[in-house]
């Protein structure tokens, strides 16, 4: 399964469509503003453009299963130059005050049972997010 996000920026937040194996999902994301590669305001920042490995652990915040985004297989974080982001998950949410550098998805139940059901069948499952 391949998840596309096409991010449109706005200078305080960010916006974008999302796509599932060339299929756009109802709903949108939102997440903090993006700034340059290498710079990170802690819980400001959303994540670079980039290729994202996907998998449904359990987050200590907020106590259930939740689609984890990494590139850095290892440790499960994003890493950007010399930036490290911990724990960039993908939930539900309505503002830019939900989002602490996650993305939120209005339609976050249904995402996550058909990545859940691909990783279920043991099918890879890759977040790819670029620019509209």
């Amino acid at each position: 399964m391949i998840i596309t996000q096409l991010r449109t920026y706005f200078t305080a937040r960010t916006t974008s469509e999302l796509y599932v194996d060339g299929v756009k999902l109802i709903g949108a994301c939102l997440e903090d503003i993006g700034r340059p590669s290498g710079v990170k305001i802690q819980d400001e920042t959303c994540i670079p453009e980039g290729v994202y490995g996907v998998k449904i652990t359990e987050s200590t915040r907020f106590k259930k299963p939740l689609i984890l985004l990494y590139n850095q297989p290892a440790d499960l974080s994003v890493v950007d130059g010399p930036v490290k982001w911990t724990g960039i998950r993908v939930h539900a949410g309505v503002t830019t005050e939900h989002t602490a550098g996650c993305v939120l998805f209005k339609g976050y139940e249904a995402l996550q049972e058909m990545i859940q059901s691909e990783l279920d069948a043991k099918q890879p499952v890759y977040w790819i997010i670029g620019r509209a």
